[in-house]
């Protein structure tokens, strides 16, 4: 055998125990499987117990994160503009400060449903968050995690969890719907800035109670156009009254109220004409609100704004339409005509079910629901 044969074989044979001794290795690891986001775009650490994602080098988009992951670090995905969607495994128990802060392209957010923690300004700067899911298990909301947001509805599955700060919702001055499903239950866990700058805020709903003086008495004092929606003789009823809140009781026999704000906008057309208004109509679950004004004018009614009791009354001719936001008993020429879904105020306009705004004077409605559009016609 020649020297340069002999060397040749030498190096095959290195080769090949360094490449079993890759692959050994490789094994070794612990391998992540998922859909949507490789595996390579993350850089997580393995700590113990807890494996903790540390960053993310992804191009965004919709990301999906490992399972198994238990904590997000702080500024994990801080400024990724490409950032649009999050889908959060329930492994995750805690998010970091600043883990998402400025991704400003944000849109949509699946929060594990064992999470337990959301660190401080987590989710500031997103200005294209419309709705988030707290689940019940979250115990600790740092400060400023949703300030500011482009949040128009969010939901607390279970009760209030502890709110450092305060601070928590400040700035989302697109907020428009509010509703927890349990109690308020910690001493000044609602704050006088917990809302701060969210002034388009119209509907409050407490399915659980207040105690221990849970919501500050000044925590809704430029709100001016809040309902709080709550049980009948309930604690929060009387909180709303002794502060000079409006007050509407929950019907029981209608779902929880559900927004969704990624919906398709939905049009109007009356006798022909495509309306426009300054507040577009909304679905709110599954009924379609649309601004009572803006649609009572333009079929040639009257109306008038009392804003001591939020009540609004339109005529047209000898018919008189009475509406008050938060009850679900409106009149039609004295003459109650029951709804399932109560007006309620975004941004200074009343929002009243379609089939009810179209038919007090008359009208006919066909509602398209693959084209998302409303025909009324007089």
């Amino acid at each position: 055998m020649t020297m340069k044969g002999d060397v040749r074989m030498k190096w095959n044979v290195v080769s090949t125990v360094l490449t079993f001794i890759m692959c050994l290795l490789l094994l070794s690891m612990p391998v992540f499987t998922l859909e949507g986001s490789p595996v390579e775009d993350f850089i997580i650490k393995d700590d113990g117990a807890e494996l903790i994602l540390v960053s993310y080098q992804g191009p965004g988009g919709i990301v999906v994160i490992p399972d198994g992951i238990t904590e997000i670090g702080p500024r994990t995905f801080y400024r990724q503009l490409n950032l649009t969607e999050i889908i959060m495994p329930d492994s995750v128990r805690l998010i970091g400060a600043a883990a998402f802060q400025n991704c400003t392209n944000l849109t949509k957010v699946r929060l594990s449903e064992n999470l337990e923690i959301i660190g401080e300004r987590a989710f500031g700067w997103t200005d294209s968050l419309a709705n988030i899911t707290i689940p019940a298990s979250v115990k600790q909301v740092g400060e400023g995690a949703f300030a500011p947001t482009g949040l128009r509805s969010v939901t607390m599955m279970g009760d209030v969890p502890r709110l450092d700060g305060r601070n928590t919702f400040g700035g989302s001055s697109s907020l428009i719907d509010v509703t927890i499903h349990g109690n308020v239950t910690e001493s000044g866990a609602i704050g006088s800035l917990t809302f701060w700058g969210s002034s388009a805020l119209t509907s409050l709903t407490i399915y659980g109670d207040i105690y221990n003086n849970g919501i500050d008495a000044n925590a809704f004092r430029n709100h001016a156009n809040l309902t709080i929606y709550g049980r009948s003789d309930s604690n929060l009823e009387a909180f709303a009254k002794e502060n000079n809140y409006h007050f509407a009781v929950i019907d029981d026999t209608r779902p929880p109220v559900s927004y969704d704000p990624l919906a398709e906008p939905i049009t109007v057309v009356i006798n022909g004409k495509t309306i426009d208004f300054d507040v577009p109509p909304i679905s709110i679950s599954g009924r379609v609100l649309v601004p009572l004004r803006r649609i009572f004018e333009e079929m040639g009614a009257d109306i008038d704004w009392n804003g001591a009791t939020h009540t609004v009354t339109a005529t047209k001719g000898d018919a008189v339409v009475v509406l008050t936001i938060g009850d679900i008993s409106p009149t039609i020429d004295g003459q109650v005509v029951p709804i399932d879904q109560p007006g309620m105020l975004i941004n200074w306009r009343t929002l009243a079910p379609l089939r009810f705004v179209a038919e007090a004077f008359g009208g006919t409605v066909i509602w398209d629901s693959e084209n998302q559009t409303v025909y009324i016609t007089k």
